[in-house]
């Protein structure tokens, strides 16, 4: 199992990096109200979804180690399967959020709860953050990388280039590459594209006519939109003519 993390300067990054005091008395106490979080004082206190956020991404571990060898930490499971001097990830993690916070023994186990469900959440977030911020530094500027091109037409960043646009707060060289290595499988990519039909079938997509679609034009965009387009656009007239069509007899 991985044993190592990174570590930054942020203000909830582990507390024998950070200097911070933290005398229960100081601890802003939360409690958890649904899915969110009640927290006193407000004004003055850090945010329990910041922390969150931060911890997971200053102590994501590099690897899991399996029977197959090395891969990725894609989920709070994965954290869960990882060490920390001896002992599991999470737990570590967990230790470093309630030495920011305290709460009242009472509301102690809803909180661990709401935790547990934030957290699950968080880890594909932060990886999909950091995805999007190297695929956007690869493209700045009209730049264009080394590109991989499937089947269907999509281009897509080379593993190689998002390697080298390794950010220098998280993780370590061995992790990041089994991250590149992950987001470049046909895997990936699919479900990928996928998503994004999907995201798209459920907006309200403005026609050429400023027509929203509805129910039927939403079906007919996202099973009748082709594989293979990377900017958002229809791709072809044909669906285009359709799309407008739906529109129109939607009016």
């Amino acid at each position: 199992m991985s044993s190592s993390r990174s570590v930054g300067s942020i203000s909830a990054a582990p507390r024998e990096n950070n200097g911070l005091a933290s005398a229960k008395s100081e601890r802003p106490t939360i409690k958890a109200a649904g899915e969110n979080w009640e927290v006193h004082p407000y004004r003055t206190s850090r945010k329990p979804p910041t922390v969150i956020g931060a911890l997971v991404r200053e102590m994501y571990p590099d690897f899991v180690d399996t029977p197959n060898g090395k891969k990725p930490v894609l989920t709070w499971e994965d954290f869960k399967r990882t060490t920390i001097t001896g002992v599991s990830t999470d737990k570590k993690v967990l230790e470093e959020f309630w030495w920011r916070f305290k709460c009242l023994p009472e509301d102690r186990a809803k909180a661990d709860a709401v935790l547990e469900l934030k957290f699950k959440n968080m880890v594909p977030k932060i990886l999909s953050e950091e995805k999007r911020a190297v695929t956007k530094k690869l493209y700045k500027d009209g730049n264009v990388p080394p590109e991989d091109v499937d089947e269907y037409g999509n281009h897509w960043p080379t593993k190689e280039a998002l390697i080298s646009a390794k950010p220098t707060d998280f993780t370590t060289n061995e992790g990041w590459a089994l991250l590149c290595e992950h987001w470049s499988s046909s895997k990936f990519r699919k479900s990928s594209v996928t998503a994004k039909q999907n995201r798209l079938a459920g907006d309200n997509i403005a026609l050429k006519n400023g027509v929203d679609p509805g129910i039927a034009g939403a079906w007919l965009h996202n099973h009748e939109l082709n594989r293979g387009t990377n900017d958002g656009r229809l791709c072809n007239q044909n669906i285009a003519d359709k799309w407008v069509r739906v529109g129109s007899s939607n009016g």
